[in-house]
């Protein structure tokens, strides 16, 4: 943890791991102040990017009005080669698991130039880091970061989307396909008539979670992600299996996190795990038993699920938090 010099905030470089648990008080206090929260700025999902998914990789940039902590923007430093060029990259935190990002910013001062105190004050110390270029990426039109952009000299390009589901009651879902839904219908129809009866279980708040988080891995390795498909399963993947365990199952007690498995019969075929922030459910992870594929288990899951939150007056939206294909018809 050291300090650094700026012209108008103060700038303390933050490792990861325990120089976050260390200003948990701090962090907690900013939330409270924070501009468009999610789960991304819980410190539980700071703390796995930067223990179990990047360790040593993440440092996180507090910036200070005085003694009061504004923002915290997290940044990794990368260099890569590009021919014979070498490039050297400073930018938000980048995985394949990590599929949106934000920075951590008090609501009354979106307008202030925090991010420029942060990097005058990376770049301006005598064994500053050097880039050729910054970019901030995977961030979405609802973050706090699009809102402290907007109106400020720089691009903007869109490099994805976030499926988006309003399920605030069933008056909302009736904006769906139908299509979308007579399909649904139909593929259970056949499931229940081929395998076995339906049903959608879930994780309960105060049970352990690992039971869940095991089936969860299981189903998701029997499809495409498994050993005969791309090998990105999270049971081969142990890096991001113990990113999605510390979310899940190790930081259950510090927000709602919850399993859901779909099963014909005694068959297990689909399964998501969620955190719910804000009023939204996040879908992080999905998975599917490949040996049933023709039967749909992923679209049967969604749309029990959307059924389910509709009735939930405590949750508005489903965000799938990337935009697959298959979520269009949805919408």
């Amino acid at each position: 943890m050291g300090e650094l010099g700026s012209s108008s905030f103060r700038v303390v470089a933050v490792p990861g791991g325990d120089g976050l648990i260390a200003l948990r008080e701090q962090w907690m206090d900013l939330l409270c102040r924070a501009l468009n929260p999610t789960f991304l700025h819980e410190l539980p999902w700071s703390l796995a990017v930067a223990t179990a998914l990047k360790p040593g990789r993440v440092v996180f940039y507090f910036v200070y009005d005085r003694d009061r902590l504004v923002a915290v923007i997290p940044l990794e430093y990368r260099a890569r080669w590009n021919g014979p060029v070498r490039l050297r990259a400073l930018h938000l935190p980048s995985h394949s698991n990590i599929y949106l990002n934000d920075i951590l910013l008090d609501r009354d001062y979106v307008d202030k130039d925090v991010l420029g105190a942060v990097l005058e004050a990376v770049s301006g110390q005598p064994q500053g880091l050097r880039w050729d270029y910054f970019k901030l990426r995977k961030f979405n039109a609802r973050s706090a970061l699009y809102a402290y952009l907007q109106g400020r000299a720089v691009e903007l390009r869109e490099v994805g989307g976030s499926a988006f589901i309003p399920c605030r009651n069933r008056a909302d879902i009736q904006g769906i396909s139908k299509k979308a839904w007579k399909n649904a219908n139909r593929l259970a129809r056949k499931a229940a008539d081929e395998v076995g009866a339906l049903a959608l279980t879930h994780s309960t708040p105060g049970e352990p979670l690992e039971p869940w988080f095991e089936d969860f891995m299981r189903i998701e390795s029997s499809g495409w992600k498994g050993e005969d498909g791309t090998g990105t399963s999270l049971l081969l993947d142990k890096r991001a299996q113990a990113f999605f365990r510390a979310l899940i199952v190790e930081n259950a007690e510090n927000w709602e996190t919850r399993v859901y498995v779909l099963c014909f019969g005694e068959a297990q075929v689909a399964s998501v795990l969620c955190i719910c922030s804000g009023q939204v459910l996040y879908v992080l992870k999905t998975g599917y038993n490949e040996e049933y594929k023709a039967y749909g288990p992923g679209s049967i899951l969604i749309a029990r699920l959307i059924e389910i939150m509709a009735d939930n007056p405590d949750v508005t939206a489903i965000n799938l938090t990337t935009a697959p294909p298959w979520s269009e018809r949805w919408h």
